[in-house]
């Protein structure tokens, strides 16, 4: 019994390293598309061997050992006067144990798994507070070929009117920086000339934008007015802020009019000339986005990202859009050109991978409570045999004892589930801060795992109970003569 466990155990963990092998190969596709190279080393090392060894040998241990020597324990008369099948009933609390507690984690990771795919399907529904169809985006970088900051600035109006005069371009607007592009700067804000204490200072992220910007991007204006070319001739720089900032600073005021101190109040002082509604800067799963915006043409920089507005398909408009840079300049490269929805992707990454792994992990766990549900039923048939032969022999409906049988297939399988919709709401509270617009405690995507682990354990109990049922009584009580 004991070399039957270690060969069970042994082709497992060979089988769950080539599987870890194989899924090592993904994780490179797994990986945001970024500016920067991210390091990933995909192979086995000798630590991921040595664990799956270990985890081997515990499996032969714990689940060889143990039950080779219960065997070996038994008293050989009394098994014999038993006859066929007996003692069963007795000595499979401890397998249905085992599968209640297998179902109770395929809950769980059922339970993590949808979770996981209703926060793809929300995140891709999310309102991100401005619009991200239909357009182009990309960057240049005019410092990488010797210009200042001011000429940079000059090429990039030179460039945002050639772009306007396209057929194909609706509009177009440019920004050091642009929303979920994982870029955000922050600094600490407060009242100007107040001393508000670190706590009470609020944290915002800023962006430099072109007087246009709230126009192309479509954020909407709740308050005053947009930048103004007016605004470089004030002394107090200018600036737009977002909804939640105005709310942060001055709860139930105007904030139009207003001044802010950047870093905690006591640094550089802007006056707010406009209320811009809020729009998700940093990742999709933030409530609230306080956020600066200043006029890039009064602090220029290198470095701009284009957003250009675009009539028709993406694909033909994107060949103009690299000839307008290289009329104005053919050394200047045109970086990450392609659409704002694909600029975006990163910011999807982790609800997608989640998605991805967590379905796997679910399926495989599914898998794992099914085999255990059909191994211990079928088990639990071969060796009362006998007993359905007898039954049947003697009058027995073939349906009540397939439901009998089945009876007992679902047992395990109600505990399990009790418990482990019980674990799962203690352990989708850990999600929290990963979903996008679903609640941990989602009582759609429990209803679905109850019901896939309900219908899929009924499926695997079924087998073995229908070849209960379709017992010969005749040919085994002839075998057991």
């Amino acid at each position: 019994l004991l070399a039957e466990s270690v060969l069970l155990a042994g082709a497992g963990g060979v089988g769950g390293l080539l599987i870890g092998w194989w899924g090592s190969r993904l994780a490179p596709a797994l990986l945001p598309d970024l500016d920067f190279a991210l390091a990933v080393d995909p192979h086995l090392d000798g630590r991921v061997v040595a664990f799956t060894f270990a985890a081997s040998l515990l499996a032969v241990v714990v689940f060889g050992l143990l039950p080779a020597r219960r065997a070996a324990a038994a008293d050989p008369a009394g098994e014999l006067k038993a006859g066929a099948g007996a003692g069963v009933g007795g000595r499979g609390g401890l397998r249905q144990a085992l599968v209640a507690a297998q179902v109770a984690l395929s809950v769980v990771v059922l339970v993590a798994a949808g979770l996981f795919l209703r926060s793809l399907a929300q995140a891709q529904q999310l309102d991100l507070g401005f619009r991200a169809d239909e357009a182009l985006v990309f960057a240049i970088d005019p410092g990488l070929q010797g210009y200042s900051e001011e000429a940079a600035a000059a090429l990039q109006e030179r460039l945002a009117r050639r772009i306007r005069e396209l057929p194909t371009v609706a509009g177009v607007t440019w920004a050091d920086d642009l929303p979920l592009d994982g870029n955000s700067s922050s600094t600490p804000v407060a009242p100007a000339g107040s001393a508000a204490a670190p706590e009470e200072q609020v944290t915002a992220y800023y962006q430099r934008v072109e007087e246009g910007y709230f126009a192309q991007m479509e954020v909407p204006l709740l308050a005053g007015r947009g930048l103004a070319t007016a605004d470089l001739e004030r002394e107090t720089e200018a600036a737009v802020i977002s909804a939640s900032l105005a709310a942060a600073l001055w709860p139930g005021e105007e904030a139009v009019g207003r001044r802010i101190g950047l870093a905690g109040g006591r640094g550089e002082v802007v006056e707010v000339v406009g209320v811009a509604a809020d729009v998700k800067l940093s990742w999709l799963g933030e409530a609230s986005s306080p956020a600066l915006y200043f006029d890039l043409r009064r602090n220029p920089r290198s470095k701009v990202y284009f957003v250009v507005r675009h009539q028709g398909a993406a694909a033909a408009v994107a060949p103009a859009l690299r000839q307008a840079v290289r009329e104005l300049d053919p050394r200047l490269p045109v970086l990450g050109l392609g659409t704002l929805r694909a600029h975006l992707a990163p910011a999807f990454t982790p609800a997608e991978n989640g998605a991805w792994l967590s379905g796997a992990f679910a399926l495989l766990a599914l898998l794992l409570s099914l085999s255990g549900i059909y191994g211990v039923i079928a088990y639990g048939v071969a060796q009362r045999l006998r007993e359905m032969a007898v039954r049947l022999a003697v009058g027995a409906s073939p349906r009540r004892l397939q439901w009998q049988v089945l009876g007992r297939a679902l047992r395990p399988l109600g505990y399990g589930l009790v418990a482990g919709l019980v674990a799962a709401v203690a352990v989708s509270r850990l999600l929290r801060g990963l979903l996008y617009g679903v609640s941990p405690a989602d009582p759609l995507t429990y209803t679905l795992a109850a019901s896939v682990l309900v219908a899929a354990g009924a499926v695997a109990g079924w087998l073995p109970a229908r070849r209960a049922a379709r017992v010969d009584p005749a040919a085994i009580l002839r075998s057991e003569a």
